[in-house]
């Protein structure tokens, strides 16, 4: 069999350094005699890359270090150690010869390294030959095994611990030197710092100090001393009473030159203020030092715009607040009250952005009245609960009603009577505007129309409105105070129900008053010393064919009964005037009430012929109709 040649079995060996598998262009290692590619033939010092950097070996080593390619050689290791212990022993000799001192343990030959805690791992070299055949052949079996476990453990551990304590030796090394690169960058850029603050803070100090003042203002007056060293003086230079031309505000006054600022003005670098001169600061917004500015609470101090609200004011809608002495909004209330004070609507007062009622401390509009901290009416106060009966075909009800006596008191002031003029006017005129003037006051009206909601929600049947307002009006109690002392008042209707009693006029006008607010045509019917209402009707049921029919409101009474007598008039004769007072409706379904009034009269009369006695029928008939409509038996 042909002998395989040399170079086929170096191809199938692969590059020993840790991961690289090339397998052409291997080359041995003169030292550890393991074979590599050309980038990783060239032995290299293991350990980690980790120096002081106190002398320039240490640099260069770091370099070596850093370089890229290379394998990390035990061998070249040793060799490297043992040459340094070589030149560490000659230059120790050296020394010793010279300072005549014998030689250290440590550097005599034989010294054990190990006993000094040096511990260098030196691989065995298995590629010497033993002269003795046998001994070589009794231990290839040993040095195979030991060979195997290097390489093991040459691939599982030292070429990763190798190449992981490169990186890292690398990773700090790099640290190293940008950080200090970096602290010298960041120490550089804190002294700039610095050194921009010192300016910033001496150009402020400056800025805010009267040195510049004080260096103007002698440099202003070194031209006076200049000019008297030189042998002139006021009165050689200037005539008493002229300024210092260009030596502004210097002025001669008797030979003795004084600053006049309000006289000779000042240089164009200096400003009129307060009777003297002062430099001229201009802030951001055109404002001069030490005015105020027009963006108010800012003024100019320096040059700079400083808030100062209390001489220079706030803006519209702010105020300056007591504790921080700065310009703070106005806070109101919707209405635009501000917080603390009254509302223009009194009595609402703003607390903390709401409107509450502070009667006690905003007081009361015109027409209002205090009542604790809410203000009311001056036309609701006393009130009082009035309760009215009505009958409607026999079944009883109430209407309530909340009457107010500073109302009345109001209306008990008001005039009764009115005037025509230098003209004149008739009687019945007079009486229709007196009627007119009672019924359509309009403050007596708004309060009377819950009465005429609360009838209407008594009933849907337009006429049983009518007949609800009818009874309740006749059972108000008859004023006979007034009828036997003849002071009649000619109460407003509204006087009527508070007072809970009227004579036949003033009760009759509250009940025209009621039935022109259910919508019907309502008429007065004038008698002498006696007044009645009219409601439209059918002809036929009409009093006197009028269209009217009657309706009597001193006491319960059937509607077109008018035969009744009444005390101090008797009968009634034709009425005097009829005055229509209102348009309206007609009250359609008056014939029940008509039949009823002939009855009730015929029932009478057949009473009065039989010595007032009736017979069971007619009894019961008369006790009918008193009972329907509640009539009163004397």
């Amino acid at each position: 069999m042909a002998k395989r040649s040399k170079q086929s079995k170096k191809n199938r060996i692969e590059c020993d350094y840790y991961n690289c598998h090339r397998t052409e262009g291997l080359s041995k290692c003169r030292f550890c005699n393991k074979y590599f590619c050309s980038e990783h033939l060239e032995p290299r010092k293991v350990g980690t890359a980790i120096y002081e950097f106190r002398k320039l070996s240490d640099y260069v080593e770091s370099e070596e270090h850093r370089k890229n390619g290379g394998h990390p050689c035990f061998a070249y290791t040793n060799y490297l150690y043992d040459l340094k212990k070589d030149e560490d022993k000659k230059f120790d000799e050296a020394l010793n010869r010279l300072s005549a001192k014998p030689m250290p343990e440590s550097r005599k030959p034989g010294y054990n390294e190990e006993s000094s805690g040096l511990s260098i791992p030196v691989r065995l070299n298995t590629d010497k030959k033993s002269s003795n055949k046998l001994v070589s052949l009794l231990l290839s079996p040993f040095v195979f095994v030991y060979d195997l476990i290097l390489k093991i453990m040459d691939y599982l551990i030292i070429k990763p611990l190798t190449w992981l304590f490169e990186e890292f030796g690398t990773f700090i090394v790099n640290l190293t030197e940008s950080f200090a690169y970096f602290t010298t960058a960041l120490w550089s850029f804190v002294k700039i710092l610095l050194a921009i603050g010192a300016l910033y803070f001496l150009i402020t100090w400056l800025a805010d100090s009267q040195i510049i003042d004080s260096v103007s203002k002698s440099l202003n007056s070194s031209l006076f001393i200049i000019s008297s060293l030189g042998g002139k003086s006021c009165s050689a230079t200037l005539n008493s009473g002229e300024c210092w031309e260009n030596n502004q505000p210097w002025y001669c006054n008797d030979g003795n030159l004084t600053e006049r600022p309000d006289i000779c003005g000042c240089p164009s670098y200096l400003r009129f203020y307060n009777n003297t001169c002062i430099l001229k600061y201009n802030c951001s917004d055109g404002t001069l030092d030490p005015d105020c500015s027009k963006n108010q609470p800012y003024q100019c101090i320096k040059g700079k715009l400083i808030e100062n609200p209390e001489l220079c004011g706030c803006p519209e809608d702010y105020l300056i607040d007591n504790v921080t002495k700065t310009c703070k909004k106005i806070e109101r209330c919707e209405d635009g009250t501000i917080y603390g004070q009254c509302s223009m609507n009194k009595p609402l007062f703003c607390s903390n952005g709401l409107l509450i009622e502070n009667a006690s401390t905003c007081g009361c509009s015109t027409d209002l009245v205090q009542s604790g901290d809410t203000c009311v009416s001056r036309y609701e106060t006393n009130p009082i609960v009035t309760s009215g009966t009505y009958v409607v075909r026999g079944q009883k009800g109430t209407v309530q009603f909340v009457a107010y006596g500073g109302l009345n008191d109001y209306l008990a002031i008001q005039s009764r009577y009115v005037t025509c003029g230098s003209s004149g006017c008739s009687e019945e005129e007079t009486l229709r505007k007196s009627i007119d003037k009672q019924i359509n006051d309009g403050l007596q009206n708004r309060y009377l129309s819950g009465l005429i909601e609360q009838i209407k929600n008594k009933t849907a049947n337009k006429d049983n409105q009518a007949r609800i307002a009818i009874s309740y009006v006749q059972h108000i109690p008859y004023d006979w105070g007034a009828y036997e002392t003849g002071i009649i008042d000619q109460r407003y209707p509204y006087e009527v129900i508070y007072d809970n009693k009227g004579v036949c006029m003033e009760k009759a006008r509250l009940l025209a008053f009621l039935l022109i607010g259910l919508g019907y045509n309502v008429s007065m019917i004038e008698f002498d010393n006696h007044e009645a209402v009219g409601i439209k009707c059918p002809i036929q049921y009409s009093y006197m064919d009028t269209g009217y029919c009657f309706i009597e409101s001193t006491a319960p009474s059937i509607i077109t009964d008018s035969n009744g007598e009444y005390v101090g008039v008797g009968k009634l004769s034709s009425p005097n005037y009829i005055i229509p007072l209102s348009g309206g409706s007609s009250f359609y379904s008056v014939e029940e009430e008509y039949n009823d009034a002939r009855l009730y009269h015929s029932i009478l009369q057949q009473s009065e012929s039989s010595g007032g006695y009736l017979d069971g029928y007619s009894y019961v008939q008369w006790q009918s109709l008193v009972t329907k409509y509640d009539i009163q038996i004397s």
